[in-house]
């Protein structure tokens, strides 16, 4: 069950780089990223507690939580970093 945890945990690092690395000089798309990433890491929570839950026991709880900690901090972290982003040059 440690191995579904630690590939979720994988995903979500790996969606926060892809979404910086599509996103450079664009402060407007990465806000609207980190948006979105604290909305699916604080509204899915619950939908996904009674699954993991009922599999993984209380260990599956402690996982899920700790994961979307993650996914809600890598929300935080884009919203920071799109604070400071330079806006594109003109061409």
């Amino acid at each position: 069950m440690f191995i579904v945890y630690l590939i979720m945990n994988i995903m979500a690092l790996g969606l926060l780089i892809f979404v910086l690395r599509k996103t450079r000089h664009k402060r407007r798309q990465r806000l609207l990223g980190a948006g979105g990433f604290v909305l699916y890491g604080i509204g899915t929570y619950p939908l996904l507690v009674n699954l993991f839950g009922h599999y993984g026991g209380f260990d599956g709880v402690v996982y899920l939580l700790l994961t979307h900690m993650l996914i809600v901090a890598c929300g935080i972290i884009l919203a920071i970093v799109a604070l400071f982003t330079r806006r594109q040059p003109f061409r």
